[in-house]
């Protein structure tokens, strides 16, 4: 009976029956020392992975002392070799997007140094970049403006899949 008394008095949020604990609340010995064994487990490789991470840090900090001390703009680098690694067409679509908000702010970027030509990427990209962003607004396949067959159509198709690919992914997680 006082057995009964004790579950009834340790039940879950969720209303499920907390198991007995030796009186002292919460789970039962074993599997807090279960727990504890995996958790201390787990803490020792996390530190063990530490110590050579934290060194390859350092050596990298190092490198870019080194490479600032010699002239070298490292954001930019770091910068180019994120960009690199990203999808190449949602890259263009940026510096695109960049440079269209720049022109509307009548940045003297633009309008005096031409550096955001958007006349410099080859039509080509251009299409696959309208395919990407019309896979990743949804908009139907069957509304490609290009005729089927040609160079265009391909690149729109393809790149409207990756736009579809990338929709797919963001809601899977």
């Amino acid at each position: 009976m006082a057995a009964r008394a004790s579950l009834k008095r340790n039940r879950k949020a969720n209303g499920r029956k907390a198991s007995p604990s030796n009186g002292l609340g919460g789970a039962p010995d074993e599997v807090w020392l279960r727990w504890m064994k995996k958790i201390a487990t787990a803490q020792s490789a996390v530190a063990r992975a530490q110590k050579p991470l934290k060194q390859r840090r350092s050596e990298l900090s190092q490198i870019y002392k080194q490479a600032k001390a010699d002239g070298v703009n490292v954001a930019m680098v770091r910068s180019a070799l994120k960009d690199n690694d990203r999808d190449h067409i949602e890259v263009a679509i940026d510096f695109r997007d960049k440079a269209r908000a720049l022109h509307l702010l009548e940045s003297p970027l633009t309008e005096q140094l031409h550096l955001f030509s958007i006349e410099v990427i080859p039509s080509i990209v251009n299409v696959a970049m309208q395919g990407k962003q019309a896979g990743l607004a949804g908009a139907d396949i069957n509304e490609c403006p290009y005729k089927p067959g040609s160079e265009e159509f391909v690149a729109y198709r393809e790149n409207w899949e990756r736009g579809q690919a990338e929709v797919r992914q963001t809601l899977h997680n």
